[in-house]
């Protein structure tokens, strides 16, 4: 298909938008043949259109400006440039002119016999459509690409050149790159072929899996890519990534039972919702990755938002079956490299088999906290970096405890002696008392008089660690570590609630962080961007407030009994 008009035909998928489709139309989905693999619909499209509207108004903020290479990128100032010259056909808003053509429902769907693409454009007045229609019709002209006219079933097709063909159902316009996938659509239409995607069942699988998203929805279908020999070698055979195995492993496994995935956008007042939905048996989950997923009944693990957080991640991975089980995983050139990462934890846990001896005796349960610091006037760095904290939840306290602490006196004493040779300063090691436990802490030696950014850094660390009962808090701060603690012991440990895995980030409390670094952070501007000190200061404030308007966003894997569910959700301003 020629570039120019792929790009088209997503953004026009992107930017058509509206309100409920008329009570006679026909279902978008009963025009799609069955033999797709790939379908999209917008089924509220007024609350993407109030979106779009919001983001167009921020054109006209400084705030704007750090967006200035993604606009300038082709891949979007190209379908800009279509847009804009859609609305000089017909002397109106080019935005106005593709709302009123789809202003009642949108569907996208991709048909691989014919490789074609089919977009839908669903509005409540045939004028509208009309409109459109001859824009595309007038902008093709202006390209040099003939347009011709020709009939197909009684019905008007419109060939627009580069491989774009148009024929519109009253208040429906259709487009597609393929003349034969509009011949499929009208027999739909006259009623001449009664099957389509609808009366598929993974068309009715998908649309179940999706029922908790409203905007709008999609599905795919999983048959044509299981053919492709990587997709068996990662998801069902051995490979060479620890790494995406370790993140995703158990989607790689349901993704290896299932037929179809689903997807969903949900825009209420004042939130953003957008997941992908796999099907999912916990019966079925093949052996060598039941170390990914967490059990119905687990106690604690969710997560912890101690005063002044700005991220906090809680994950379960059961990383004593995963380090025993790596043979089965993965490809024998990877194997080296988990000798490799067991003798240099050596180094630092002492003479103990990792496996047997560590993590056999951690709960798979791992959980990671980032907060703000406050600092005194005295020991300000220049550059203000938020404290980290690792939560480890210990299943025998007695067996493991040990080790734990060795290695933190071990990395203490590692950086000791290599700070000699990369002339960084030198930790002292102490203990603090906290309700009762024992902390603690290395401190770097600075001093008294340092001012430079290099040596006022170390002001950001102190690295801590304290064990609480089942807990083992390691901390780049003692603030941090102390208030991890006291979320622990005096808000109990809140539940997971059936999240394998959660990212929840605090845009208020990073508005923060940035603003205890507002001066660099404006001096890099002036020098990246050449803009005057007024522009660069109003563009740091605006980007500070919209951050506080987004108030927070979480990332999330949940396990529920028939499903898996990747989930964004943003507060929107």
């Amino acid at each position: 298909m020629n570039r120019f008009w792929s790009v088209a035909l997503g953004w026009s998928l992107i930017l058509g938008i509206a309100v409920e489709a008329p009570a006679q139309s026909k279902p978008l989905v009963e025009l799609v043949p069955e033999t797709a693999i790939f379908y999209l619909e917008i089924t509220q499209p007024e609350a993407v259109w109030a979106q779009v509207q919001k983001l167009r108004r921020l054109e006209q903020t400084p705030l704007f400006r750090l967006l200035a290479p993604l606009r300038n990128h082709p891949s979007v100032r190209q379908p800009r440039k279509l847009l804009q010259a859609l609305g000089n056909q017909v002397q109106m808003d080019p935005w106005e002119l593709l709302h009123r053509a789809s202003n009642a429902q949108v569907a996208v769907a991709v048909e691989p016999i014919h490789r074609s693409v089919l977009v839908f454009l669903q509005g409540r007045q045939p004028e509208a459509s009309e409109k459109l229609l001859q824009a595309l019709v007038g902008v093709a002209k202006q390209l040099g690409r003939e347009s011709r006219r020709s009939s197909l079933q009684g019905l008007e097709v419109h060939d627009l050149g580069g491989e774009l063909f148009a024929v519109r159902l009253g208040a429906l316009l259709v487009l597609s790159n393929s003349s034969s996938a509009l011949r499929q659509v009208l027999d739909r239409h006259l009623g001449r072929v009664k099957t389509h995607l609808g009366t598929t069942q993974d068309y009715r699988k998908a649309r179940q899996l999706a029922d908790q998203f409203h905007t709008g929805w999609a599905m795919f279908r999983l048959a044509p890519v299981k053919f492709l020999p990587q997709f068996h070698r990662v998801v069902s055979g051995k490979h060479d990534e620890p790494v995406l195995e370790l993140l995703a492993g158990g989607i790689l496994d349901a993704l290896a039972q299932a037929e179809v995935v689903a997807a969903g956008i949900d825009l209420q007042t004042g939130e953003l919702r957008v997941g992908v939905i796999l099907p999912w048996q916990p019966d079925r989950v093949a052996a060598r990755r039941q170390w990914f997923f967490a059990p119905q009944e687990e106690s604690g693990g969710g997560l912890l938002r101690p005063p002044g957080t700005v991220a906090s991640l809680t994950f379960y991975r059961d990383l004593a079956q995963w380090w025993k089980l790596r043979e089965e995983l993965f490809e024998s050139e990877v194997l080296g490299q988990f000798d490799e990462a067991e003798a240099t934890l050596g180094l630092f846990l002492g003479r103990v088999e990792l496996q047997e001896d560590v993590l056999a005796h951690l709960d798979p349960r791992v959980r990671v906290v980032v907060a703000r610091q406050d600092f005194s006037p005295n020991k300000a760095p220049a550059l203000k970096l938020p404290a980290a904290a690792l939560v480890i939840k210990m299943k025998h306290p007695e067996a493991v405890r040990q080790s734990l602490l060795v290695a933190y006196q071990r990395v203490v004493s590692f950086l000791n002696i290599i700070g000699v040779q990369q002339d960084f300063p030198p930790l002292i090691l102490e203990t603090q008392q906290h309700r009762g436990h024992k902390l603690f802490v290395a401190r770097f030696v600075l001093p008294p008089q340092a001012t430079s950014p290099k040596e006022t850094l170390y002001y950001n660390f102190a690295p801590s660690a304290i064990e609480v009962g089942r807990y083992f808090v390691i901390s780049s701060t003692p603030e941090l570590a102390k208030a991890v603690v006291d979320e622990l012991l005096d808000r109990s440990d809140p539940p997971a609630q059936g999240l394998n895995t959660a990212l929840w980030i605090n845009w208020t409390e990073l508005a923060a962080v940035l603003k205890q670094n507002q001066a660099a952070l404006t001096a890099q501007t002036l020098l990246t961007q050449g803009v005057p000190p007024e522009k660069a200061q109003q563009t740091m404030n605006q980007l500070l407030q919209w951050l506080r308007q987004l108030r927070e966003a979480t990332v999330a894997l949940r396990q529920e009994s028939d499903r898996l569910v990747l989930e964004l959700k943003l507060h929107l301003p």
